[in-house]
């Protein structure tokens, strides 16, 4: 369905699957090929403004990310991105977290999903404990390695 990297690949397909049923048993019009191109244009610039996903997306992002970390380590240093327990790359997780979470919350809906994350401007109580819980496992990983 995507090609990408997922924290949690059961739980999107079960989520992309109901999007697809909901095409499927025409409980909405499928789009036609230019409005499926406007959609997609629009998802991408959406997920552009979230790091993590951008440096996986954008190869002259990865590049330029690559070279400031060999830049810093030429230098004796560590540079940021590299750093998972720097500030800003856990403030980088979060939003990265976040920003998944309201999505599924987005195709929960559009799809009439049993569950409901609520909205990127609200997520619901369920959505805001599944992003709790989301990210607190990144964070686990993170700590583990220390």
């Amino acid at each position: 369905l995507t090609e990408s990297e997922t924290e949690i690949p059961m739980f999107d397909l079960e989520i992309l699957s109901w999007v697809l049923l909901t095409y499927l048993c025409n409980d909405v019009e499928v789009p036609n090929y230019d409005e499926m191109v406007k959609a997609s244009q629009a998802d991408y610039e959406e997920d552009m403004q979230i790091v993590h996903l951008r440096y996986d997306m954008d190869e002259e992002y990865e590049l330029a990310v690559w070279k400031a970390s060999m830049e810093a380590e030429r230098a004796g240093k560590t540079y940021w991105f590299d750093d998972k327990n720097h500030p800003k790359s856990i403030e980088l997780a979060k939003s990265y977290f976040l920003y998944c979470t309201q999505k599924y919350g987005r195709d929960m809906r559009f799809s009439n999903y049993p569950m409901d994350f609520g909205t990127a401007e609200r997520l619901s109580p369920l959505g805001q404990r599944f992003y709790k819980v989301f990210f607190a496992s990144s964070e686990t990983r993170r700590l583990l390695k220390q």
